[in-house]
């Protein structure tokens, strides 16, 4: 027995019995945590196949007007949106997934943030009519991941064009004095059976043989990440079809903070003309995309090639005798660890290590470097705002 000390005048049977509950206790709580990381990635998946599927439908039109010579830069759009949306929405959700903290969780405008979705989703929906009626005060805003809320709510239309014999009617409005916004999706479908209506969130629920259902349950998850949540209101409403309430709290007027990252139409940060910047980074197809895209912004880019662990004092002298302003160092470089490669620049040449930003697919560092940490699933803006950031920070170089 090794979880707690016997104490005299406790029967030692009592203990031992107190110990196994725990650690059944602890396993059935990780069991559960990884049955919904399991449902979570489910659903993941299922969502990004949907919108891969659209991608490469959109991509295969461009590139078939291409071969007849014609310019179809609106579809070309369309893709730069939807694979935004997928960095988005998988940068959110792994964030969530790992526990990571979100400092400065980005508000957005809940009405324009509804449109866009609604007419994304209308783009290639299907034969049916789809009216929207907002009733929200001027600037109501909500905190968290964009994607959270784009997700729940395209998936809940989805879910009820797939019902409906005509119509769906999206509404918009707040509640709790304007704390809450609430969104009513119907349809006029038949409604939803009543054998379903306990069950109706759970994954893989679906009122059709041979179909899982994933949306319902993903969309509740999404919501409750966003403080809110989701109900079926009615089996059938007005309409004829099922009545879905989803719920989340709005941002006061004073709390509204702008997003770096999420809000449409912002401004980033401009490089200075000239600016040398090293992209430390083993993945040559992401190294060949940061400089076009760095040398589009007017930057000096230098891609140095990544050494052996036991060779990277090459890398460090390239590095000094090139002097960039900025490095962008990936965390994971094969066959060296970034964290390794920043200790030791730090300790050659200090004034190097004030440059750094540190590029990850997700995870954080080990351990606390003292530098800017950037997701490489964050949009384009993000990264030439922290780059900008770090160049006007006292220990910069600019």
């Amino acid at each position: 027995m090794t979880g707690q000390a016997w104490e005299p005048g406790r029967d030692r049977t009592e203990m031992e019995g107190a110990e196994e509950s725990a650690l059944e206790g602890t396993a059935s709580l990780r069991a559960r945590e990884l049955e919904s990381l399991g449902l979570i990635s489910s659903e993941l998946l299922h969502d990004l196949g949907g919108l891969l599927a659209v991608v490469e439908g959109r991509l295969a039109v461009a590139r078939s007007e291409a071969a007849m010579g014609r310019s179809n830069s609106s579809d070309l759009a369309r893709v730069q949106d939807d694979t935004r949306e997928l960095r988005r929405m998988i940068r959110d959700i792994l964030a969530r997934v790992r526990k990571l903290e979100t400092p400065g969780e980005p508000a957005w405008p809940a009405a324009p943030l509804m449109e866009e979705t609604l007419q994304r989703w209308l783009s290639s929906a299907p034969r049916v009519q789809v009216s929207l009626e907002m009733h929200l005060p001027r600037g109501s805003r909500v905190a968290g991941p964009r994607t959270f809320f784009t997700r729940a709510l395209g998936n809940l239309v989805r879910n009820a064009s797939r019902y409906a014999e005509r119509k769906i009617r999206v509404s918009a409005r707040t509640s709790d004095g304007g704390a809450t916004l609430e969104i009513i999706v119907e349809d006029d479908g038949s409604g939803v059976a009543e054998s379903l209506k306990t069950a109706l969130f759970d994954p893989f629920t679906s009122g059709r043989n041979g179909r899982m259902g994933l949306g319902l349950s993903f969309s509740r998850w999404a919501c409750e990440q966003l403080g809110g949540g989701l109900e079926l209101l009615a089996v059938k409403g007005h309409l004829g079809g099922a009545v879905f309430r989803m719920w989340m709290p709005l941002l006061p007027p004073r709390q509204e903070t702008p997003s770096h990252n999420d809000a449409p139409g912002e401004a980033c940060g401009k490089l200075p003309a000239g600016v040398r910047i090293a992209v430390v980074d083993d993945d040559a197809a992401l190294r060949r995309v940061l400089r076009r895209r760095l040398q589009r912004e007017g930057a000096r880019v230098f891609l140095p090639t990544i050494p052996p662990r036991d060779q990277c004092g090459n890398l460090l002298e390239d590095l000094a005798r090139w002097d960039p302003e900025i490095i962008l160092l990936d965390l994971h470089l094969g066959s060296v660890s970034g964290e390794h490669l920043f200790h030791t620049l730090s300790r050659r040449h200090p004034h190097l290590a004030n440059r750094v930003l540190i590029l990850t697919g997700g995870a954080p560092p080990e351990d606390e470097l003292g530098v800017p940490v950037l997701n490489k699933l964050q949009d384009w803006d993000e990264l030439i705002r922290q780059v900008t950031d770090v160049l006007e920070s006292p220990g910069g170089s600019w």
